[in-house]
């Protein structure tokens, strides 16, 4: 019979969570002590509780920080990933101390909310947690590792939560992290963590495209198995669907801008025709989803939406929309977007009355997305910024000031402003001279 007493060990696998609440995989070990026995037992023995391991301590702070802190301030609306990270950590320390950075950045973030003064100077967490992934960047394993992708995103959330300002800092980390998984290529994406590492950069890379007038890298043919979801592990969302339309759009302005000026190698028919297909495929992913089915109902894949008059004193846009779910005010804020932008092209090919009054109303539709993601400020609201951003270029300036109010309230507890120069900027990058 093995010597030894049998002793019982509880390890946490994953977290997963959603609005009803948070459920967790636990592993139960049972294995026998080698440590001697001692020479006799207290005649009452202590109730020992062990204090957690720093590991262990972690995973309990970010999983109360996932899901169970107030909605708009849940680390969940990062990102998918976000749920696999608890059971990632441990492993390597570039992730671990960017978790340790994020969770820092977000008590303060929590801590100024329901108290002005509440705010404290930042300590060494964000310089360890720079070494750590510095260190991690140059070493030729963890440097090829999902967990070091994830820190270069989780230090880009932390640049934006954090209350100091660091200039261009968050940027740096958002391209790092682009860099980082763009290197690892295609091939290394084999698990839904990596899939949702790729989805929370989808829009960075997307912007790239546009920013610097090239095709987007997610259009090559060693990404499309990944991103068409011809992996079988992997689940395919309406957001995925509509992406593989959006890749296109950077190729499209940047050839009618060519074809402008005398330099695109598509003629108008060409052109003509690709504008047209994108048109069509957005249609036919937006015209479906508007509504429940009794299938999606209650769900997070329920991406239906009603109207509703706002009985606050709005009269730009008095009516507003209320999803059913925070994936479908994502999912039809990027169609609208994406629709406004494909008709913008098509109106320098042919102008037509009709293109501008569809742009004006994909503009509207943006707008009214705002008082149902406004709840979910400010986390959960950060990625609507994008879409007004696209609705600014082509709205008339009551229209413009109004958007920049409104996105200056979802980012005001980030400590971050934006001025109408910032939207020009922008607008200009994203249509390059398009009309």
């Amino acid at each position: 019979m093995p010597n030894g007493k049998l002793r019982t060990k509880l390890n946490l696998l994953t977290m997963r969570g959603d609005k009803d609440g948070t459920a967790s995989m636990f592993q139960l070990i049972r294995y026998r002590s080698t440590a001697p026995p001692t020479a006799a037992s207290p005649k009452f023995p202590l109730l020992l509780h062990p204090s957690p391991t720093q590991e262990e301590n972690l995973i309990s702070r970010l999983g109360v920080a996932l899901c169970t802190c107030p909605e708009g301030f849940q680390l969940r609306y990062l990102g998918s990933y976000m749920l696999d990270v608890p059971a990632r950590l441990g492993h390597n320390p570039a992730l671990d101390t960017a978790v340790e950075c994020l969770l820092q950045s977000h008590s303060q973030l929590l801590r100024v909310r329901s108290s002005p003064s509440g705010r404290v100077p930042t300590d060494s967490k964000y310089s360890k947690a720079l070494r750590a992934l510095q260190g991690a960047i140059v070493d030729p394993t963890l440097a090829m590792s999902a967990e070091t992708a994830c820190a270069a995103i989780l230090m880009c959330r932390y640049e934006m939560m954090m209350p100091e300002a660091r200039g261009a800092q968050y940027v740096t980390h958002a391209q790092g992290a682009c860099n980082l998984i763009l290197l690892r290529g295609p091939g290394a994406i084999s698990t839904e963590f990596e899939r949702g590492l790729l989805r929370a950069q989808t829009g960075q890379l997307v912007l790239n495209a546009f920013f610097w007038g090239e095709d987007c890298v997610l259009l090559q043919d060693s990404w499309q198995h990944v991103t068409r979801g011809k992996q079988k592990t992997f689940k395919v969302t309406k957001l995925d669907q509509l992406f593989e339309t959006v890749y296109h759009i950077p190729s499209l302005v940047k050839q009618i801008s060519d074809f402008k000026n005398g330099k695109s190698v598509m003629n108008m028919d060409q052109l003509t025709s690709y504008a047209k297909r994108l048109q069509e495929e957005l249609v036919s992913l937006s015209a479906t989803e508007a509504t429940s089915s009794k299938a999606t109902e209650g769900t997070d894949q329920d991406l239906g939406y009603d109207q509703i008059l706002l009985w606050a004193d709005d009269d730009i846009f008095p009516i507003v929309l209320s999803f059913h779910s925070r994936e479908g005010a994502v999912f039809h804020s990027w169609v609208w977007m994406a629709s406004l932008m494909v008709d913008m092209c098509m109106d320098n090919l042919v102008p037509d009355p009709r293109l501008r009054d569809s742009m004006s109303e994909a503009a509207r539709r943006i707008c009214m997305c705002y008082e149902y993601v406004s709840l979910l400020k400010p986390i959960g609201a950060l990625y609507l910024q994008l879409q007004l951003t696209a609705a600014y270029y082509v709205s008339d300036q009551r229209q413009r000031d109004w958007i920049v109010e409104k996105v200056n309230i979802i980012m005001e507890d980030l400590h971050i402003h934006f001025s109408s120069s910032y939207f020009e900027t922008i607008g200009s990058l994203l249509f390059k001279g398009l009309s």
